[in-house]
């Protein structure tokens, strides 16, 4: 089953939100465009809010969808407080700034860890190790 599909299936019923941390990449914005028109499902996209409502409404999708650029988020600080508390010393607020901006994933993580979404699909600009060895292994946000 493909893995579109089986997110469907998964999610049925459950009006979840899940951040899709690469918004601005094109299999992304077809993805989001999909969930929009085949499910429940709210996509939150991390990305240039300009440049994916610019996609989006060429594909016909005028909104089911949210969007999130972490540069104006406006709950960034209580992120970056939450982010610290739980690498308890280990990174600094001005570390946290700068990882939670720079790396989308980190972001994406934060943002479920809040609880804020209920989940996350990542991996396609990212590598595997990308996705987990950063934002989950080290900031020990998620167990695996």
């Amino acid at each position: 089953m493909e893995v579109f599909e089986s997110l469907k299936a998964n999610l049925v019923g459950k009006n979840a939100r899940i951040v899709l941390p690469e918004g601005e990449e094109p299999r992304i914005l077809q993805a989001t465009k999909r969930l929009v028109k085949e499910t429940e499902v709210i996509p939150v996209l991390l990305g240039n809010p300009e440049k994916i409502k610019i996609y989006l409404e060429i594909e016909g999708i005028m909104d089911g969808y949210e969007v999130i650029d972490p540069q104006h988020y406006p709950r960034f600080e209580e992120m970056v407080a939450a982010l610290v508390e739980r690498r308890k010393g280990k990174m600094t607020e001005e570390e946290a700034r700068k990882v939670l901006v720079e790396d989308v994933n980190y972001f994406g993580v934060m943002l479920v860890y809040l609880g804020l979404v209920d989940g996350m699909v990542s991996g396609a600009i990212h590598s595997t190790a990308q996705q987990f060895a950063q934002p989950y292994k080290s900031s020990k946000l998620v167990q695996t």
